[in-house]
């Protein structure tokens, strides 16, 4: 028994479309190993909400270029390139905000900056707060009870 085409599933097949189900497969393969599809759909150059599209089953049908793409594209490597970004104090950043300009540093990147001017250049917390535009709580939190040691030296 063979199924019968419909017009818009054999007018995709005709412009290079392919089932989605392997892609939406490999999806939830990267996002189950902490894949952030809107990274993944920036890296791939999709419009937003593509790939989720596709994951939620409301896409039946991909570009074949896509789905060849996603194909090739392995768990690892896909989480090393879109997966969450691993907190980091850039030295040139930091020395502008030591130098009193505004920075505008990524919420996950903020409690190194806060242990680093803590720490290393031994200012205090209400004015890291300010610095990084963080609550004093926040702030608190971070450093908890971290020597200064950059104060003791000076």
């Amino acid at each position: 028994m063979t199924t019968a085409l419909t017009p818009i599933t054999r007018s995709l097949l005709d412009r290079g479309y392919v089932p989605a189900d392997e892609t939406r497969t490999r999806l939830r393969e990267y996002i189950n190993a902490g894949v952030i599809v809107r990274r993944l759909e920036d890296g791939l150059g999709v419009r937003p909400y593509t790939l989720k599209q596709i994951i939620c089953g409301r896409n039946q049908h991909v570009p074949g270029e896509l789905a060849e793409t996603i194909s090739e594209l392995s768990v690892d490597t896909a989480r090393a390139l879109y997966g969450p970004q691993q907190p980091a104090v850039n030295a040139w950043e930091l020395g502008l905000l030591i130098a009193g300009h505004h920075v505008d540093v990524a919420a996950h990147n903020k409690p190194l900056y806060a242990l680093a001017l803590w720490r290393d250049h031994g200012w205090n917390r209400t004015r890291i707060a300010r610095a990084l535009r963080m609550s004093g709580a926040s702030v608190n939190k971070v450093l908890g009870s971290q020597p200064q040691v950059a104060s003791e030296a000076a």
